[in-house]
């Protein structure tokens, strides 16, 4: 009477069970997804900014530089990246956007990330 009485239970207990390790399992790489997709939307703006901040650099070096990045360590992590580089007389700065690959149906994590720095140039002492 004891064994019959527990029959089945582990299956029962599996069926609630599982779910929730599953959904636990999609969040932590979900989670991993969204920090490497920051991570590397974060270096492409640093290297835009390091290759258009040079004083013969340009915007569309930037852009050129952190797109390149992107298709290098970005592919399938960070989807419809954009990049977006503004240079005034002595600032440069750089964004970058994207979504993350979403593994959990529903679920849509959105990324930017963003640089800047000072233009190097040569003045004179009188306008430091």
């Amino acid at each position: 009477m004891g064994r019959d009485d527990e029959s089945g239970s582990a299956a029962t207990e599996l069926v609630i069970i599982m779910p929730a390790v599953m959904l636990l399992i999609m969040l932590v790489v979900q989670f991993a997804l969204y920090y490497h997709g920051a991570n590397v939307a974060t270096a492409a703006a640093q290297d835009a900014v390091r290759a258009a901040r040079v004083e013969a650099g340009s915007v569309g070096a930037g852009r050129n530089r952190a797109d390149a990045l992107l298709a290098r360590s970005g592919s399938g992590t960070l989807e419809g990246a954009e990049v977006s580089v503004s240079r005034d007389g002595r600032r440069l700065h750089v964004e970058v956007t994207g979504e993350v690959a979403s593994v959990i149906p529903g679920v849509h994590l959105h990324i930017t990330r963003d640089a800047d720095g000072p233009i190097e140039q040569f003045l004179p002492p009188e306008q430091r």
